[in-house]
């Protein structure tokens, strides 16, 4: 992928995920709690209450980000790794850029695919309002 469509498609990504920041939710620039080393552009969003899921320890919930990859941008969606029936019925298009449990690998970002982001983020973000963990 050119850089410049890279860039295009974190940019929209980012888009997506500052709109749902404010309230219960908040961004930050990293990952809370990562030893990771690097400096890739990142956004994250997490809830602003710390909740203990299982037998982890108390923390702020993880429910979305954007990292700026060398070959494409991804987008962690946890909701879809807690909850994968939120990937019942999404388009072929997209199932084919998901890897793993809850990171899509995008290079093209079409109206179409951002409104299904869009809605995977929306429902899931209700689903965690649902569990008391945002």
């Amino acid at each position: 992928m050119d850089n410049d469509r890279k860039k295009f498609v974190f940019a929209k990504l980012q888009a997506l995920i500052r709109r749902r920041a404010g309230g219960r939710l908040m961004l930050h620039s990293g990952t809370i709690g990562s030893s990771a080393k690097g400096s890739k552009p990142q956004l994250h969003l997490y809830g602003v209450k710390e909740v203990q899921i299982g037998r982890r320890p108390a923390q702020q919930t993880y429910v979305a980000g954007t990292i700026l990859h060398k070959r494409f941008a991804g987008f962690y969606l946890m909701p879809i790794y807690s909850h994968p029936k939120l990937l019942v019925g999404i388009s072929k298009d997209l199932g084919k850029m998901l890897k793993g449990k809850s990171c899509f690998n995008i290079t093209v970002l079409t109206p179409a695919i951002v409104k299904e982001l869009e809605k995977l983020l929306n429902d899931g973000i209700a689903i965690y309002r649902r569990e008391g963990w945002i």
